[in-house]
């Protein structure tokens, strides 16, 4: 008997890229916000960002696997798909373009806007 509830084959994947997109942009948060106060910043951020990461991708495989209703799939895919375009936006805009932060955050909420509702709607 096959389990129609099961999601297709992108969530591993999905959950991985996502927690890694959350493993960055937090920890680069921390950094940011916290370097003026400690002199090594990145031995507090990276321990955060890996929760955090780690908290994604159980979040993201909690629901895109198993007996999830239809909204809660969505929710997932909504959350992996944003949290992957917004660090692909930022990227491209900080780095690409040489825009400057604001700005490619901008595009980066644009670009997360979009590849959620892409990836919600395929689930």
């Amino acid at each position: 008997m096959t389990n129609t509830t099961s999601a297709p084959v992108p969530a591993p994947a999905l959950a991985i890229a996502s927690g890694f997109a959350t493993f960055i942009v937090v920890s680069a948060a921390v950094e940011g916000l916290i370097t003026h106060m400690i002199q090594f910043s990145m031995l507090l951020a990276l321990p955060i960002g890996t929760l955090a990461g780690a908290i994604a991708v159980a979040g993201v495989v909690a629901g895109l696997t198993g007996e999830v209703s239809q909204s809660q799939r969505r929710g997932a895919g909504s959350y992996a798909g944003f949290s992957i375009g917004f660090l692909i936006g930022v990227v491209a805009g900080a780095e690409l373009l040489n825009l400057e932060l604001t700005a490619a955050a901008l595009i980066g909420i644009g670009i997360g806007i979009i590849l959620a509702t892409l990836v919600s709607s395929q689930l």
